[in-house]
């Protein structure tokens, strides 16, 4: 007997070789996923991250299959959000912090791997079964608990330009369905040809309800038809591109102060931060810009309340002759809570004037506002910093920020930091008739974690999705130019003082994703649904039979 073939027979170590191992390859398919500032092509990885999983096996019964799922779980989150470790705004929670969130968040693992294998048990189509379960799964963490969308699988890609193609037809969801779809064909071939790689079906026991062959052939078919809409699509995009006539230019600058906002607003930090933000102001006016984009709450003080800081700012406009979004905080007075704070983004014409403002809807929980702090949680109100644990109140509605300018209008879609990582919310300012998207974000408070590296990520996806150029100004950084085809034009890196100036292009037109949402996740919830209810059925027919559940 060979040693491969002992260590194949030992499942215990095969199932923790194989879930800890795909784990670190999911991990390892995105940017930078430790400190030590790797940040390196490794999107490949996500085409062959899941075959390990998938050939996990327990002879004890496929609900115990869920635990190997939970430790592929923990591994390939605990490493993309080990950063947490490091934030020292978190501190001495971050490790606590940490290890909830990996803990909930590698429950979706262990929940796709034990309906997994309770599908291919029925006779469903492997290949349907894993990117039905994955991509459903994947579509509720983007929402489940106000949603934390990180490290979604689709996102690995986000350099591959082939496959960024079928982003303005599926989203990131898309791309997340050909990584599956790939990850389920090689572990079929490699099942078929190697049976020492077969998962838990080579422990199957044939159980009655099994659905009819024409089931089977229903479910390829309905795969064949979702990659064909999505290659057609993308074609369809592509082609549309292509004979886009875009609108007189504007040359726009994203600036980067690199100014840790955790400090004291004294009058030495105020006079800091102005002469930062004027000289990067000024590099960009004599390189032609007519739009200077600020990192989020770049602003020292509360715009609409020190007028006297505002009024700095807006002379500046007024002398320069070009327009500013100024992110500040906001301060308003309600009758029923008293001071109520906004994250929010104000637009200053080429005069100085207020033409607009827009305020962050979607939070951060824990870090911008405490759920349920009036009541369950009112005890860890000290962990928002900001106002005394107030923290911020959301927006009550999207807007869209039109910027005149010397060839006409533009109008800008604002995305403030968190809400960058949901594709509804560009989406939704898209259709509102958004043509060109801004990212304003503070990271300061990641450190020098790999955080940053990650969440830059989400913004060339934002802009492939919507045909959108993308301006992302980070507080100290990374801050980019994404072209509508999710490509960098250019990068001020981590930790550095800097200012990027170019060219861009409103746009108009509508993607099929803008159009469609998540199409291609509600068909897979809906697979799901009938999938499970034919479980159910299977399950109660087999306990009024006398039988044990698996």
């Amino acid at each position: 007997m060979t040693s491969s073939t002992t260590w194949m027979q030992n499942i215990p170590l095969r199932n923790l070789l194989l879930s800890g191992g795909g784990g670190l390859l999911a991990a390892l398919a995105f940017p930078n996923p430790l400190w030590i500032g790797l940040d390196w092509p490794g999107g490949f990885l996500a085409f062959i991250c899941l075959v390990p999983l998938l050939a996990v096996r327990d002879p004890g019964g496929m609900g115990k299959t869920w635990r190997w799922g939970f430790l592929y779980g923990f591994v390939y989150f605990g490493i993309s959000i080990v950063w947490m470790c490091g934030m020292e705004s978190m501190h001495p929670l971050g490790p606590l912090a940490f290890f909830i969130l990996t803990c909930y968040l590698a429950l979706y693992p262990a929940v796709f791997l034990r309906f997994y294998h309770a599908l291919i048990l029925r006779r469903v189509p492997r290949v349907s079964a894993a990117v039905t379960l994955w991509l459903g799964l994947e579509f509720i963490r983007n929402y489940f608990l106000t949603g934390f969308p990180w490290a979604v699988l689709g996102y690995a890609h986000h350099q591959n330009a082939w496959l960024m193609g079928i982003a303005p037809v599926a989203g990131v969801w898309g791309l997340s369905f050909i990584s599956v779809l790939v990850n389920a064909g090689i572990y079929v071939l490699l099942a078929q040809f190697l049976p020492a790689c077969r998962g838990q079906e080579a422990c199957a026991v044939e159980i009655p309800g099994m659905p009819a062959d024409w089931k089977m052939h229903m479910r390829w078919l309905g795969l064949a038809v979702v990659l064909i809409i999505m290659l057609a699509g993308a074609f369809y995009e592509y082609r549309q591109s292509r004979g886009v006539h875009d609108p007189p230019s504007c040359r726009a600058a994203v600036l980067q102060g690199n100014i840790n906002q955790d400090q004291n607003w004294d009058e030495a930090y105020v006079n800091n931060t102005f002469s930062v933000y004027a000289t990067l102001l000024k590099q960009a006016v004599v390189q032609n810009a007519c739009l200077g984009v600020w990192p989020e709450t770049a602003f020292p003080g509360v715009f609409n309340v020190e007028h006297s800081l505002a009024a700095v700012v807006r002379g500046w406009s007024k002398e320069w002759k070009v327009a500013q979004l100024v992110a500040s905080d906001e301060m308003k007075i309600s009758k029923k809570e008293g001071y109520e704070y906004y994250n929010t983004v104000y637009l200053l014409d080429q005069e100085g004037k207020n033409r607009g403002r827009t305020s962050k809807i979607h939070l951060v929980p824990f870090g911008e506002y405490v759920p349920l702090k009036d009541s369950l949680l009112a005890f860890v109100h000290k962990i928002v910093k900001r106002y005394g644990g107030a923290g911020f109140s959301p927006g009550r509605e999207r807007r869209v920020l039109q910027m005149p300018y010397a060839g006409g209008k533009i109008n800008l879609g604002v995305l403030v930091c968190f809400e960058s990582l949901f594709p509804g919310h560009a989406s939704a300012l898209s259709r509102m008739g958004s043509e060109v998207l801004v990212v304003v974000t503070n990271d300061t408070w990641f450190g020098t974690t790999a955080a940053p590296t990650m969440h830059a990520i989400f913004s060339a996806l934002r802009a492939a999705e919507n045909a959108r150029f993308v301006l992302r100004a980070a507080t100290s950084g990374v801050s980019v130019i994404i072209d509508p085809r999710g490509r960098r034009l250019g990068t001020v890196p981590l930790n550095q003082m800097g200012l990027l100036v170019e060219e861009i292009h409103p746009r108009q037109r509508l993607t099929l994703y803008t159009r469609w949402g998540n199409w291609i996740c509600w068909i897979c919830l809906f697979v799901l649904c009938l999938d499970f209810m034919a479980l159910l059925k299977t399950w109660l027919q087999f306990r009024r039979r006398g039988g044990r559940s698996a």
